[in-house]
């Protein structure tokens, strides 16, 4: 990761990180008819994310010292959605769509 700037009197780094990826939850919503696509289905799928890293903020001034924080994380959550084509589907060159 690279290392965030904090202003001129020091900055924070990020070395050692690791990630743990867990799938919260999927489901397809159903089927129907889009434009240009065909018969599909939306295929939901949630996942967290929890990063894991050790934090080291370097401070010049007015005491110039080194803080490390070595249990600290951060949890993202990521949606990704996207179309799953179903039936008896055609996708060569003399398709409808």
């Amino acid at each position: 990761m690279k290392v965030l700037v904090t202003g001129a009197s020091g900055f924070i780094g990020r070395p050692l990180v690791s990630l743990l990826t867990v799938t919260a939850l999927f489901w397809f919503s159903f089927r129907r008819v889009v434009p240009l696509i065909g018969p599909v289905q939306l295929h939901h799928a949630h996942y967290k994310c929890i990063i894991y890293y050790t934090q080291v903020t370097r401070v010049g001034w007015p005491i110039p010292h080194t803080l490390t924080d070595e249990d600290a994380q951060e949890v993202i959550y990521i949606d990704h959605n996207h179309f799953h084509m179903v039936g008896n589907v055609d996708t060569g060159a003399g398709a409808n769509f």
